[in-house]
């Protein structure tokens, strides 16, 4: 499942709106200009996986990417919302 939280810059801590359906968030990214796919999740993928099992598992899905956009860089990225740095790593990302 996937949720996208919205925010205004001053006010951090209140939600503007909370998304929860892919259409909804799929629409919601592409008005700034973000694509956004859902894939099925492969069978050799398993909880734990290494980020190398990850992209070995969906490279066809990449390089369709890659070959469309030009990307130059990949990350795999797994959080639980317990990881006690899951607060930093969030941070991270959204700088």
């Amino acid at each position: 499942m996937s949720r996208l939280r919205i925010f205004s810059d001053d006010q951090p801590d209140a939600p503007l709106q909370v998304l929860e359906d892919h259409a909804a968030i799929a629409e919601a990214l592409s008005d700034i200009g973000v694509h956004l796919e859902q894939w099925e999740t492969k069978d050799s993928i398993g909880e734990g996986a290494s980020p190398d099992d990850v992209l070995a598992a969906y490279q066809p899905e990449i390089d369709r990417l890659n070959a469309k956009h030009g990307f130059q860089s990949i990350d795999v990225v797994s959080i639980a919302p317990d990881h006690p740095q899951r607060e930093a790593m969030r941070a991270k990302f959204l700088d």
